[in-house]
């Protein structure tokens, strides 16, 4: 309600008419104050129905406080990102407005996919074509996503944790990236699904909680289909270190080579991968053209496997951990530098202060550390030469990352474990 008097104050305000058209010059849409009148009535809506959700009673003001906060990032702050960069979204939103869906969508073209999604969403929630209505669909399924993955650590936890819910959904780089128009609020969706549904088999050992595993694999591989392997193989590792029957073993190693050979089979066709000497040609391909961006760096050149196994940990580095304070010199670059410093401080702290046993003792951070390393690994090799992609490519695991470093400094299992010769 506070965002709707505001908007109504800024129509009368011609100041606030003219920044508001100014920062919407590259979109495709004339009357820019209606646009963003109309999507300011789309998040007041989801707001009030925010009450009606099936969650605990007590869940809901929190959730309608912390989705005012989003609103004022998605419809207010984040009028300079749109006013100041080509963005992807502005592509999305000229394609929804067309009658008929002017593209082939089929697996594996995601571009595609997201755009007919865009399309959808404008052609029958009744948005009527507002650039600013179709991004707050988009920042409400990045914030169901925060939600279910806090629910999901509830249910880890055993207990509620509210401040858990405001720090995920507060966490600078979650709040900004999950609210865009585009395909990033989508697989953080499907990841906090995914996340959900394992936190909940590991804690309760339902066999329902297989439905969001399926259902956030599934989409996750929909938008960026090599996510299939990376989210499968954590789970695969954490059965055979957990089940003890042979057949157990055997069918989880049977999932992981599907898995494996799924992901095989599509980069074989995507990308003309036939042997590990395409593959090294492809990956060097890949990283090489994204080095492009003030942010951009560059990336040594892969002529063998050898060469991208020793390049690995910089780049998991990277992917994880950068850009580091001044490394990138802008609002949001020194921002994500603050981010990660403080990210990468608690991170060396949690692991000095935990014994190793106790961790391979906690399925739960087996899984979100195995997943955390296989994410980085893969994406190393196209996050080190663009550390601005590489703040937004993160957003897919930050919610596992942030949750796990929180998890190894804060919770009672690990808080008062201290390496040998440390003062207790």
């Amino acid at each position: 309600m506070i965002i709707f008097v505001a908007v109504l104050l800024g129509v009368i305000n011609g100041p606030l008419i003219n920044f508001i058209q100014n920062m919407g010059y590259q979109i495709a849409q004339p009357d820019m104050v209606r646009d963003y009148l109309l999507g300011t009535a789309y998040a007041v809506f989801l707001f009030f129905g925010i009450l009606f959700w099936p969650v605990p009673n007590h869940h809901k003001q929190h959730l309608m406080r912390l989705w005012l906060v989003r609103c004022l990032i998605t419809l207010g702050f984040m009028l300079f990102y749109e006013g100041h960069y080509g963005l992807d979204s502005f592509g999305y939103y000229q394609d929804s407005t067309a009658n008929i869906f002017p593209a082939s969508v089929e697996f594996g073209n995601n571009t595609a996919i997201v755009g007919y999604i865009t399309w959808w969403i404008n052609h029958n929630l009744m948005i009527f074509d507002s650039f600013h209505g179709i991004k707050v669909v988009f920042s409400f399924i990045g914030f169901l996503g925060c939600y279910l993955f806090y629910r999901g650590c509830t249910m880890y936890l055993k207990k509620d944790e509210t401040k858990l819910l405001y720090f995920f959904n507060l966490f600078p780089s979650i709040l900004f990236w999950s609210s865009i128009l585009g395909k990033d609020p989508i697989n953080f969706f499907a990841v906090c699904l995914y996340s959900f549904g394992v936190l909940g088999w590991i804690s309760l050992r339902r066999f329902y909680f297989i439905v969001p595993i399926l259902a956030g694999i599934l989409i996750a591989v929909t938008i960026r289909p090599w996510t299939g392997l990376i989210l499968v193989a954590p789970l695969v590792l954490l059965n055979i270190f957990k089940l003890k029957s042979a057949s157990g073993k055997i069918v989880s190693i049977g999932i992981l080579v599907g898995a494996f050979l799924f992901t095989s089979d599509f980069l074989t066709k995507r990308f003309a991968v036939s042997d590990s000497e395409h593959l090294v040609t492809a990956t060097n391909s890949i990283s090489h053209s994204w080095s492009y961006g003030g942010s951009a760096q560059k990336v040594p050149e892969f002529k063998n496997a050898w060469q991208m196994l020793q390049f690995a940990p910089i780049g998991a580095f990277t992917a994880l951990f950068r850009p580091l304070p001044g490394e990138v010199n802008n609002p949001f670059g020194a921002l994500a530098g603050i981010e990660n410093f403080c990210l990468l401080f608690l991170f060396i702290r949690g692991v000095k202060r935990t014994k190793l046993k106790l961790f391979f003792q906690d399925p739960a951070m087996v899984w979100a550390f195995s997943l955390i390393l296989f994410w980085s690994f893969v994406y190393g090799f196209v996050s080190y030469q663009n550390l601005g992609s590489a703040v937004r490519f993160k957003l897919q695991v930050l919610p596992i990352l942030v949750g796990a470093i929180l998890f190894l400094n804060y919770h009672r299992k690990y808080r008062d474990v201290r390496p040998s010769g440390v003062r207790q």
